[in-house]
């Protein structure tokens, strides 16, 4: 089944995405869209699967509870600033 959604772009983020479209050869920016979302979703899974380790990690050989949830959200844009440039 097929749900229809609005979305709201500004000017320059249409430009964007049609731009995309078409350099990465889609066939429309909605197939572009498309595409992303499992990338977004991998992404997000990700981020909670460090920062799970991270967790189970600082379980196992406690320090400073600060210390390690800076380490664990350092990591996670580390990724997802990787994840973007794929």
């Amino acid at each position: 089944m097929a749900t229809r959604i609005t979305v709201e772009l500004s000017d320059d983020e249409l430009r964007a995405l049609e731009e995309v479209s078409r350099e990465r050869g889609f066939a429309s920016p909605a197939d572009a869209l498309r595409a992303g979302i499992p990338r977004v979703a991998r992404a997000t899974a990700e981020r909670e699967a460090i920062a799970e380790a991270y967790r189970n990690a600082y379980q196992a050989r406690p320090q400073e509870s600060e210390l390690g949830e800076a380490g664990a959200e350092l990591f996670a844009q580390i990724v997802e600033e990787g994840s973007q440039r794929r």
